[in-house]
């Protein structure tokens, strides 16, 4: 199996589970020892069930030899199985075999040839000649007994789990590299990634990023996770790359955990739960793996842009940096005289400044000179996104009822649930915990983010995003008050969603009471903004954080909402009204082109002129109280001259 096959597989699988054969006569139920050959039924049982949660298993070669020719048999059995039912699994022969040359390359006929396993672990200790062996028979296309005819894998021991680790391992010699740092260094001049693992014990997960330095591209092979205690986070947070870089066993926390006839179905179940949690490692990965780096010319940018180069137009970058954190092969920009003393020293190779900017001493990196640097950043990064490649395929582990329509070329994630009389336009991504009511409708090329819901008979258009934990279509806060209490009123009708709309996390558009709560075209909400129930939001209007607009509102077209803005409930609102932050708005506003503040909200230079005293009007008032005891006094002087 070649490298991409075994990520194709991890991609499908939507897992990197290994599960580890180490099968123990005193470990497994006692009704399979009638069997002729008990390891071998444990083990066809232990495959049939978790097959569908895996990618590879590793018989541990220890638990068959002690058995003489019958484990060596059962082992063999077991191995053909394999290949004859589930020829996508990767084999592993855990045998950690290594000696001098010829030893070996028996070891290597035994393994590659005899039994045609897809990988072998192997022993490193004793140095260069003990491994080339291996890695020698991997290439040839030699006959049957001689080698093997397809892609094989070496797994080196690197670091592993058990507590005599530390007693070679982690040595570390004058110049502080440690023993296994060494031998990973040394072996990839034996081998490469497409023929190389190493086993990396996950109980060291802190580790990892070690390992990365002197194996930044190497596939690891992690026992540990579950009976061990190793964390499975952990292990891919410092350990995962690119193409995942992971096979990650599991043995007796899956195999053995639980010893009646029951037992292959609780160690599938065991399986699912690994490769549930493995599901969403997996889509992060494959998140990650779409933003492809393509190299760009400062002139090639300064064409896209109209932009002018000051400096080298050859020079290339492939990825976008603050020009505070810039590096080499990163395009910056400066837009905020407040951050220009970081062009000076910043590692960015290109650097986009407003047409005007002089700077004040030399500069390293290449500029392009446009008229607004921000707008043509919004550009290069709108025109970056759109080379991302489309996500495509449905998830074996989603819920999609057969009445449902999926579009062409769409992307359903794991445990998306698609209720029944849903229809999905073309091009759609619909990430992991999604959730569709019955009847709802979402156009092309709409991206929904995890834990998103649109509830029944709910449209959404084309063109649209919607972020996580957003709500479409719950019901709005409709009850009636009466003696015995509050009775809920119905909401029947539904919330629509018109095209180029962004809705943030946890975003809700209530349903209306009857008829449509409508967000029109082009509107952007933030994250946390309320919309009641059957209101209307004009085109290309935008709220910020936390705005809270209450039943039946018209909201006019390009109003611009800041954080917190509160709307009455049956209000209108003209077209291009602005709201600062914290704005409450009681009444309708008919005059397009409004700007309001405060609350009650007042005209906004009103507010600021206001606000501009605020700061003052304790000593008003104590100048004032001053003022009336001056008064007073004077007043008592002129009675008495009376």
């Amino acid at each position: 199996m070649t490298r991409k096959e075994l990520f194709e597989n991890i991609k499908k699988k939507q897992s990197f589970l290994c599960v580890g054969l180490d099968t123990d006569l005193k470990k497994i139920p006692e009704h399979l020892l009638k069997e002729e050959d008990p390891i071998f039924a444990f083990n066809k049982a232990i495959i049939d069930a978790t097959a569908p949660y895996c990618v590879a298993y590793k018989p541990n070669l220890a638990f068959y030899e002690a058995f003489g020719v019958k484990g060596m048999i059962a082992f063999e059995k077991t191995v053909k199985y394999l290949k004859e039912n589930y020829p996508d699994q990767f084999i592993i022969a855990d045998a950690k075999r290594g000696d001098i040359g010829n030893t070996s390359k028996m070891y290597a006929r035994t393994f590659f040839g005899e039994y045609d396993v897809d990988a072998l672990t192997v022993a490193p200790y004793m140095g260069e000649d003990s491994v080339t062996p291996f890695l020698e028979s991997l290439t040839p296309a030699l006959s049957k007994g001689e080698g093997a005819t397809k892609n094989h894998w070496v797994i080196l021991l690197a670091l592993t789990s058990n507590k005599g680790s530390f007693d070679f391992q982690l040595t570390e010699d004058k110049d502080g590299e440690r023993l296994f740092e060494k031998v990973i260094r040394k072996s990839q001049e034996w081998g490469n990634d497409e023929n190389m693992m190493y086993v990396v014990g996950a109980t060291r997960g802190e580790m990892f990023k070690d390992i990365r330095k002197v194996a930044p591209k190497a596939f690891l092979l992690v026992p540990g996770i579950g009976a061990q205690g190793g964390s499975l986070e952990e292990v891919c947070k410092y350990g995962m790359i690119d193409d995942c870089g992971l096979i990650v066993n599991s043995s007796r926390a899956i195999i053995y955990a639980d010893n009646t006839e029951n037992f292959a179905t609780v160690a599938g179940e065991k399986a699912k739960e690994v490769q549930q949690q493995m599901a969403l490692l997996v889509e992060r990965l494959e998140i990650r793996q779409i933003y492809i780096k393509v190299e760009f010319s400062a002139e090639m940018i300064a064409g896209l842009i109209g932009g002018t180069v000051v400096g080298d137009p050859k020079v290339t970058v492939n990825n976008f940096a603050k020009i505070e954190e810039g590096k080499s092969g990163c395009i910056s920009f400066l837009a905020n005289d407040k951050y220009e003393q970081y062009i000076y020293d910043t590692e960015s190779s290109i650097v986009l400044v407003n047409s005007n900017f002089e700077p004040k001493q030399e500069i390293k990196a290449t500029l392009i000179k446009v008229d607004n640097a921000r707008e043509a950043v919004a550009k290069l990064l709108q025109i970056y996104e759109s080379m991302k490649p489309k996500r495509q395929g449905i998830s074996e582990l989603a819920f999609i009822d057969p009445t449902a329509k999926i579009g062409k070329d769409c992307y359903i994630g794991p445990f998306v649930a698609i209720a029944e009389g849903v229809e999905i336009g073309d091009g759609c991504v619909f990430h992991p915990h999604v959730t569709v009511g019955r009847n709802a409708k979402v156009g092309n090329n709409t991206e929904i983010y995890s834990n998103a819901v649109i509830y029944h008979d709910c449209k959404v258009g084309n063109n649209c995003i919607l972020h996580a934990g957003c709500v479409i279509g719950a019901d709005g806060f409709g009850f009636q008050q009466t003696e015995a209490g509050y009775i809920k009123i119905p909401q029947i009708g539904i919330a629509v969603i018109e095209d180029d709309v962004e809705i943030g996390a946890n975003t809700c558009v209530d349903r209306a009471v009857m008829g449509e709560t409508i967000v029109h075209k082009g509107v952007k909400l933030d994250n946390l903004v309320q919309i009641a129930h059957n209101d209307e939001i004009g085109c290309h209007t935008v709220m910020s954080a936390q705005v809270g607009i209450a039943g039946s509102t018209k909201v006019g077209e390009w109003c611009m909402f800041g954080g917190q803005v509160g709307i009455a409930g049956h209000a209108t609102i003209a077209d291009k009204t602005m709201a600062g932050a914290q704005a409450g708005i009681p009444n309708s506003i008919k005059k397009p082109g409004t700007a309001v503040q405060g609350t009650p909200a007042i005209d906004a230079r009103t507010f600021w002129k206001s606000s501009a005293l605020f700061k003052n009007l304790y000593q008003m008032w104590a100048d004032m109280n001053d003022m009336k005891k001056e008064i007073k006094v004077l007043k008592e002087e002129l009675a008495a001259k009376k």
